[in-house]
């Protein structure tokens, strides 16, 4: 059973969370108020129905789900590092919701563990370093150390970029290819709800970031062995959101291939970035809608 939760000003006063419906807040309100000390509960819409809108006779589990999905959508332009952001995660055919912030507003003295599947590493984009099991707690509200930020369910990636290591055109290739392919899945998930209207810049550049770096995490794991450095992690999500796909696949190709030079420094891909780029001729866009 839950405990108390603590719902902090910053919530009521937050302008992301005004833009909501009533009856979108009151969904969040709900599922703080419904998550367990590890931020998880389920995401059924029938279970959603029944311990938060119980008594709204004018909301049956079909525009319960609805609310949901909206929410969730919404929280797609989110910053990764937003106390309220909500996760919807799969385990075993079953769907779950997941609050990657959850220490920042609620911190039990005594936490009981979780008797819900926890999110895969695999299948949910990272917020930290570590698993959910043993993540990072924030130091602030809203702000956590080793920010690596996005929602929805992120398929693993099963490529083995080891076998084309040793070719730094054939690596360029597979990591287009794969980041391709894995941006498409999050965009298909990104547009639920959206019925068929293209994603808002700032959702682009989210699902960019946080779907391609999935393919780089592994990238590097298979290329040069252990996990990715943070700042490498930081860097290539923002180049994700600022530079064209096939720009940053080549320099992280060649990140990889020297071991993302002398001290594995994210300095070096930059170096390599800011090279692609002037060969092209064009300057860096910021805007978040690259294609």
């Amino acid at each position: 059973m839950p405990r108390r939760r603590m719902i902090d000003p910053f919530f009521w006063n937050d302008r992301k969370v005004g833009k909501l419906s009533r009856d979108v807040r009151s969904l969040i309100f709900g599922c703080v108020g419904q998550a367990d000390d590890d931020g998880r509960l389920q995401a059924d819409p029938a279970f959603l129905k029944s311990a938060i809108f119980k008594y709204d006779d004018d909301l049956d589990t079909a525009a319960v789900k609805e609310l949901r999905d909206n929410c969730l959508s919404e929280m797609l332009t989110w910053p990764p590092t937003h106390p309220y952001r909500m996760v919807l995660y799969q385990s075993s055919d079953e769907e779950y919701i997941f609050f990657p912030n959850w220490n920042a507003t609620n911190r039990p003295s005594h936490p009981t563990k979780s008797q819900l599947p926890a999110p895969s590493p695999e299948l949910l984009p990272i917020f930290s370093s570590a698993s959910p099991e043993n993540s990072t707690r924030p130091s602030a509200l809203g702000q956590v150390s080793q920010v690596k930020g996005s929602i929805g369910q992120v398929s693993a990636v099963q490529e083995d970029f080891a076998r084309v290591s040793d070719s730094e055109t054939d690596l360029t290739d597979l990591l287009m290819t794969t980041m391709t392919k894995n941006i498409s899945a999050g965009r298909a998930q990104a547009a639920v709800g959206l019925e068929g209207q293209p994603l808002p810049p700032e959702t682009e550049a989210t699902v960019r970031a946080n779907w391609g770096i999935q393919v780089f995490k592994k990238c590097w794991k298979d290329g040069v062995g252990g996990d990715m450095p943070t700042a490498i992690f930081e860097g290539a999500s923002k180049a994700l959101r600022q530079y064209p796909l096939e720009v940053v696949a080549k320099a992280f190709a060649k990140g990889v291939r020297y071991k993302g030079g002398k001290h594995k420094s994210w300095k070096y891909i930059q170096t390599i970035l800011d090279e692609e780029m002037e060969k092209r001729g064009i300057e860096r866009n910021r805007s978040p809608a690259l294609a």
